[in-house]
């Protein structure tokens, strides 16, 4: 194993999220304010959303997102672009409040870099790039400790598609079988134990949508998966 993959939201940045749903999409229509009502904006967000999360075309999930946003509006996207890219540079920044950071995972990415292991960021690629940059900053880490970093630009693909991980080994070269998957979530991050991953999953702010039996390779909360590295052989 050389590779790790980590999750972002619940994994590495601990996160209240509905705290975040709800910070989100109030600084996100001050933008949007006098030009649609919040609910509508909302309800436009939300099921633009779902198509890109469903879709399985080579289109970016930017792209696929901004045309089901414009069919369902019938708004005028230069218009739109241009006040996300407003709100992702402006009232963003408060969604912070809705996040910590976790010392044992700062400490754990810096053993991991330490040690010679390859870092990559899974997030889901719901979010630009630059949403992504500022939420791993909020983490307590730096963007440059990762060789990868999945966006809303740059993939075509969502969790818990196999597709989306599949995108990510062939971008990097990498088999599965020399990758481990950190995260939270079951269903969309513990999935890629079907490929071949190693799987981690953090039990501190576990998503867990189904009934039936959790299969992963090791669990645990962050302490135990501190330890987890602490014992991992270097790789250099």
């Amino acid at each position: 194993m050389k590779t790790i993959l980590f999750d972002l939201d619940g994994t590495l940045l601990p996160m209240d999220i509905k705290q975040f749903m709800d910070l989100y999409f109030h600084e996100m229509y001050k933008s949007f304010e006098g030009i649609v009502d919040k609910a509508t904006l909302v309800d436009h967000v939300m099921k633009a959303t779902e198509t890109m999360v469903r879709d399985t075309t080579r289109q970016t999930n930017e792209e696929v997102f901004m045309k089901a946003y414009e069919a369902l509006s019938g708004a005028d996207m230069v218009d739109h672009k241009k006040r996300w890219d407003d709100f992702y540079g402006g009232g963003y920044k408060h969604v912070k409040a809705s996040s910590k950071t976790s010392h044992q995972m700062i400490e754990a990415v810096a053993l991991l870099k330490n040690k010679g292991y390859q870092l990559v960021l899974v997030t889901n690629p719901l979010f630009p790039k630059d949403a992504i940059i500022q939420r791993i900053v909020w983490a307590g880490l730096d963007p440059e400790d990762f060789a990868y970093i999945t966006s809303f630009e740059g993939n075509s693909y969502c969790k818990p598609q196999l597709k989306m991980y599949e995108e990510v080994l062939e971008h990097l070269g990498l088999k599965a079988e020399a990758c481990m998957m950190v995260g939270n979530d079951v269903d969309e991050d513990m999935i890629a134990g079907q490929l071949g991953m190693t799987t981690y999953l953090v039990t501190e702010h576990i998503l867990n949508r189904g009934s039936g039996p959790i299969v992963v390779d090791h669990q645990g909360d962050y302490d135990d998966f501190l330890k987890y590295v602490k014992a991992l052989a270097p790789l250099v």
